[in-house]
């Protein structure tokens, strides 16, 4: 079970809330990479904490682990910190 800590951790970054929109559609971690404009390792620092807080998921696909958002709501929550924030 997620803790209220952990789900408040993986969007208190805007790092990370910019990879949740990111996300609203299946992407590799390459597709990531030319959109978020982050370090490899950075990267993947973020996705696991995205992971850890069950916000997104990673399915292997062949050589690729492709990415993406457990729910819609994750999505429009990011955009509303987004949007809140600018």
């Amino acid at each position: 079970m997620v803790t209220l800590h952990t789900f408040c951790r993986a969007f208190g970054n805007a790092e990370r809330v910019r990879l949740v929109v990111c996300l609203s559609r299946t992407a590799t971690v390459s597709e990531l990479l030319e959109k978020c404009h982050l370090s490899q390792s950075a990267l993947s620092q973020h996705l696991a904490i995205l992971r850890n807080a069950g916000v997104i998921t990673a399915h292997r696909n062949g050589r690729y682990v492709q990415y993406k958002t457990c729910s819609r709501a994750y999505v429009q929550l990011a955009k509303t910190i987004i949007n809140l924030t600018q």
